[in-house]
């Protein structure tokens, strides 16, 4: 049936080769060997000529293989009033062919058992997403894009006049204004030195988009256990402070609050995972989660304890570039902000930071979407220390700089005392 349909197609083609065009076909569609011959032949013919020249086409396979030639001189035109009935049967024909060689490599990785089932699992899921796309025409106009453009604006429109909106926010209201609208398939990268507060301004980030926002997120903590991030999700709420939690000095007074507090994370849709991750188990989590509970925002604490599998002779500034990658990638695929928290260089210490002083990468930052860089000023009074944000890279708006205090006790940033 394939080979059938492949040669009227070709015939078609003969009649009207404005069908390529029109249908975008490409050597891919064709599964016959003398079809893809003869169809490859009769792109190089319009190289040479405004319309197909049948003979010259002829005497081009001549040269390459006799019998396709002279199957190919034997086709009659055929109307190409229905070509684009032939086209997606023929695709469609393709993307099965190509779901089921997934599934059979699948298969015959289980047999191996050189991989885990999570990696697998990653690598099946990628060729079936593969899958899905093959021979798909994504194509548009311009028309067309306007038209679905008008309806984004208008819901975007609508939303900000209901105060209604839709992107994850840190709730900081100069920062969220600096950063602007942080949309589906973007990065965010929160950098500072150890004790600048990255990872508390990470988990406020996540606190207030779940909370506040209701947008599912998820957080990847490699340095701390779910317990020690439960201690910090209680002092962000300020009814006790980290240390009291930590070892367990509640007042009395302090626990009913306390209490109240955790009640009301079991409302939050976040979820958690405190454990070493390679890249190929953090991205069939992430799609698990995505799937399962529709997850929306995720991030990584911290970029630098991730591993991959690569050579152990590669250099971890290339390691960190293909997981950079990787990331952007996966955030685009999926349709959700990453973030992700990194370590900044020694040379950051005592100075304002710049790009330049991320550890590891220059991918991190060609990657990003936005650059949020820490830079402690000093230290204050009552725990409180004058942190600057500088939002160093952004790819969709204004760089710039926001005043903030670090409240050290409840490991949580609030607006600048000049706010």
């Amino acid at each position: 049936m394939s080979e059938e349909f492949e040669r009227i197609l070709i015939a078609q083609i003969i009649s009207d080769a404005s069908i390529i065009d029109e249908h975008l076909i490409t050597p891919e569609l064709f599964e016959s060997e003398a079809c893809k011959m003869m169809f490859t032949a009769i792109c190089e013919a319009r190289l040479d000529y405004r319309r197909i020249d049948k003979q010259a086409t002829y005497f081009a396979l001549s040269a390459k293989n006799a019998q396709v030639a002279q199957d190919f001189i034997a086709l009659q035109p055929y109307s190409a009033a229905n070509a684009g009935f032939y086209v997606q049967k023929l695709r469609d024909m393709r993307q099965k062919e190509a779901i089921q060689h997934a599934l059979l490599a699948g298969r015959d990785m289980l047999k191996a058992h050189e991989k885990s089932g999570e990696e697998i699992a990653q690598e099946l899921m990628q060729e079936l997403n593969r899958s899905i796309g093959l021979m798909h025409d994504d194509s548009a106009s311009i028309q067309q894009i306007a038209l679905d453009y008008h309806a984004v604006l208008d819901e975007r429109i609508r939303n900000r006049r209901n105060n209604k909106i839709i992107t994850p926010m840190f709730g900081l209201p100069e920062l969220d204004a600096l950063c602007d609208l942080i949309n589906r398939g973007e990065v965010v990268v929160i950098a500072g030195r150890p004790g600048a507060g990255k990872t508390a301004l990470a988990i406020q980030f996540a606190l207030h988009a779940a909370r506040a926002q209701g947008i599912p997120s998820l957080f990847f903590s490699m340095e701390m256990t779910r317990h020690e991030l439960m201690d910090r999700f209680v002092a962000q709420s300020k009814a006790s402070t980290l240390s009291k939690l930590r070892g367990g000095y509640v007042a009395n007074d302090e626990i009913e609050g306390v209490q109240d507090e955790i009640s009301s994370l079991y409302a939050a849709p976040i979820y958690v995972y405190d454990m070493g991750e390679t890249m190929a188990k953090l991205r069939a989590r992430i799609r698990r989660e995505v799937a399962a509970h529709k997850v929306r925002l995720v991030v990584i604490d911290y970029l630098g304890l991730l591993e991959i599998d690569m050579s152990k002779n590669t250099p971890r500034w290339q390691q960190i570039g293909e997981i950079s990658r990787q990331l952007k990638l996966l955030a685009i695929d999926l349709g959700i902000v990453i973030v992700e928290v990194v370590q900044m260089n020694r040379e950051a210490d005592g100075v304002e930071p710049t790009l330049g002083v991320l550890r590891d990468s220059g991918s991190i930052e060609q990657d990003a979407d936005r650059v949020i860089l820490l830079h402690e000023k000093k230290k204050g009074e009552n725990d409180y220390r004058d942190v600057s944000a500088i939002v160093a890279k952004n790819r969709h708006g204004a760089c710039g700089r926001v005043e903030l205090m670090f409240d050290g006790k409840h490991v949580r940033f609030e607006q600048g005392s000049g706010a």
